[in-house]
């Protein structure tokens, strides 16, 4: 009977008129039918034969001792300027190009990448050095919507993208622009990979699941509540280990989330407190970014300023520094 009610809701889906937005969440539906059940298999195998955490990173109960380490340099978008901060240096990269969507660093600062429309209304996905130079249009029809945004894999060549709904998202290698499949390709949601790249992470109809990035293996998946009056979250980071994953708010089909709030435990559900001292009052003013190294780097925003700190995997705070007046509003896009 259940399945019945499903193919009826299938063929509602497909035939009734829908904008990009509901097109979205028709087919997020869809594949979250299909997907559970192969997932309540795998899980049931994992928790019979014990290997529902298999891969997991042992991580010791006594941390060693702490070494200091530097903020790394970060990369922001300061609106008509794309801005690095290093060392206590702020500098100037290149404009930001006009009207665009879904700007980003690649993770190993070599490339910046955006989409912009063209004068024939084709939304392009553009990449070029972080100076402005060697720009070019790696992809022509590509979406920029919410968590359908081009995406950038921790290895700086490949870019997760989308070129229609309910099309399979794929990757894109943005040096010799082949398409290959992958094993997130039918979630529309935001997906954020582990710095290493062994890991990533999306919610799923008020679950966050972490999978394995190579086959896409579900090791975790775990409820989460609704982060918003209107319901949702959105995953925007996981940990190199996959222990811990980074929570924000949902957005909208346009609106683009770029940084988390909530550390959650992804073996428990439960939260992962910041350090005592330097949680901000309105849990909003924090901004939580994995870093490598199974670290955190955390933006917190207070009456005066804005201050970074980096932290271990133990929480315990390497670095602190307070940021530039330049780049109180600015958004960042990397480290």
């Amino acid at each position: 009977m259940n399945n019945l009610a499903d193919y009826l809701t299938e063929i509602a889906d497909e035939v009734r008129p829908a904008d990009l937005g509901e097109r979205v969440r028709a087919a997020s539906r869809r594949v979250r039918r299909r997907r559970r059940t192969a997932v309540a298999v795998a899980v049931a195998v994992a928790v019979v034969s014990g290997i529902a955490w298999a891969g997991r990173t042992a991580r010791p109960d006594t941390p060693a001792d702490l070494v200091p380490a530097p903020i790394p340099s970060l990369y922001y978008d300061a609106g008509i300027q794309v801005r690095m901060f290093d060392g206590g240096t702020v500098r100037d990269l290149m404009p930001v190009p006009g009207p665009v969507c879904g700007l980003s660093v690649s993770p190993d600062h070599r490339l910046v990448a955006w989409t912009e429309t063209d004068s024939m209304g084709t939304l392009a996905l553009i990449v070029a050095n972080p100076d402005g130079s060697g720009r070019r249009r790696v992809l022509n029809d590509v979406i920029c919507a919410g968590g359908n945004s081009p995406a950038w894999l921790p290895d700086s060549r490949r870019m997760l993208v989308a070129q229609d709904v309910p099309a399979p998202r794929r990757l894109l290698d943005v040096y010799s622009l082949a398409m290959t499949s992958t094993p997130v390709s039918g979630v529309v949601t935001y997906v954020a990979w582990s710095p290493n790249g062994e890991f990533v992470a999306y919610d799923d109809d008020g679950e966050i699941v972490v999978a394995r990035a190579a086959d896409g293996t579900v090791v975790h998946r775990v409820h989460h509540d609704d982060e918003s009056g209107a319901g949702g979250f959105s995953v925007q980071g996981v940990s190199d280990d996959g222990r811990r994953a980074v929570i924000g708010l949902p957005g909208g089909p346009s609106d683009r989330i770029t940084s988390g709030f909530r550390v959650v435990d992804t073996g428990t559900g439960a939260d992962v407190p910041l350090p005592a001292g330097i949680a901000p009052a309105d849990r909003l003013n924090a901004e939580v970014h994995p870093a490598a190294g199974d670290r955190m780097l955390v933006r917190v925003t207070g009456d005066t300023g804005v201050t970074l700190y980096l932290l271990d995997a133990y929480g315990r705070i390497l670095d602190r520094r307070a940021e530039p007046a330049a780049l109180r509003e600015a958004t960042l896009l990397g480290q």
